[in-house]
């Protein structure tokens, strides 16, 4: 099991630098976000149990390196869980948007699934194998880690497939390496088992899935939001202006019409000139009014 400890303590550091950073970071509270902060604690506390099991040198039977194990399977078995689940709701975004009902209804049925595995592992008998240089873990408890992972790989190949127009490219890429990578780790550890890669392929997808994640500045959507709030303001005060230069124009408009109309009905070369008078000072008036 120590073969490879080098890979999972590097994946512990690089692991809890990204976790600092993303709930450090201000973000917008979406869907992915929430799953994502799932995904990164568990894999560092999956990581940290890991390297605990492989740092014990008491006996394997040893109560609390059994414990330790169990635990170990059960993390798996919930970032596996977890990462299913950011899986379909990215393939079920228009559906999942604002949607926390959906969301809920998702993680409760999440829950159930994993207590009962969970169950299942801790009831479950394991068993140990130790030469002196290899040691690894069999057994029913452990069997039912991988049945489940092959089964929690067929549905994200399912959803991934299915709805592969509705994710965008970036966002596959970390499902479809995760898929390639639990062959190719599977397959090695087929041929020694005491070679633990699992964890490694964890946590480097985990951390390739941080920066897939739509995170807007949140000081910049801030700063968006009372730009738009001035916009607002300004697009006001012009509807306001506009409305009362119209109702300002309309009143010497109306007096020009009624005093053209008297000059071409009367005869009375004095009303003539009367309005003539009124219709040079309003168009003034008018001419003043938009110079303003």
């Amino acid at each position: 099991m120590s073969n490879t400890i080098y890979l999972s303590v590097a994946a512990i550091f690089y692991t809890l630098m990204v976790l600092i950073l993303f709930f450090q970071k201000r973000k917008v509270s979406t869907v992915e976000n929430k799953i994502f902060s799932q995904l990164i604690v568990i894999m560092f506390f999956s990581l940290v149990t890991e390297v605990s099991l492989v740092l014990i040198k008491k006996d394997m039977t040893f109560f609390p390196f059994v414990f330790a194990l169990k635990l170990y399977l059960a993390l798996l078995l919930y970032w596996l869980s977890t990462f299913s689940k950011y899986v379909y709701m990215i393939t079920h975004r228009k559906q999942s948007e604002n949607n926390n009902k959906l969301y809920q209804t998702i993680s409760s049925f999440a829950f159930v699934v994993n207590i009962s595995l969970t169950l299942a592992i801790t009831v479950l008998p394991i068993y140990f194998y130790d030469d002196g240089s290899n040691r690894y873990s069999y057994g029913p408890s452990v069997d039912i880690m991988f049945v489940t992972s092959i089964l929690y790989s067929v549905l994200i190949s399912f959803l991934t497939i299915k709805n592969i127009k509705k994710i965008s490219r970036k966002e596959r890429f970390p499902i479809f390496l995760l898929l390639f990578m639990m062959l190719v780790s599977s397959a090695i550890q087929n041929m020694n088992r005491s070679v633990l890669l699992v964890n490694f392929v964890f946590a480097f997808i985990t951390v390739l899935t941080y920066h897939t994640l739509e995170n807007p500045d949140v000081q910049m959507m801030e700063e968006l939001y009372e730009n738009k709030k001035l916009i607002e303001k300004s697009s006001e005060d012009t509807s306001n202006f506009l409305f009362r230069m119209t109702q300002d124009i309309k009143r010497p408009i109306k007096e020009l019409i009624n005093a053209s109309s008297e000059i071409i009905s009367s005869d009375d070369i004095e009303i003539v000139k009367e309005d003539a008078k009124l219709i040079n000072n309003k168009a003034k008036e008018l001419d003043y009014l938009v110079n303003d």
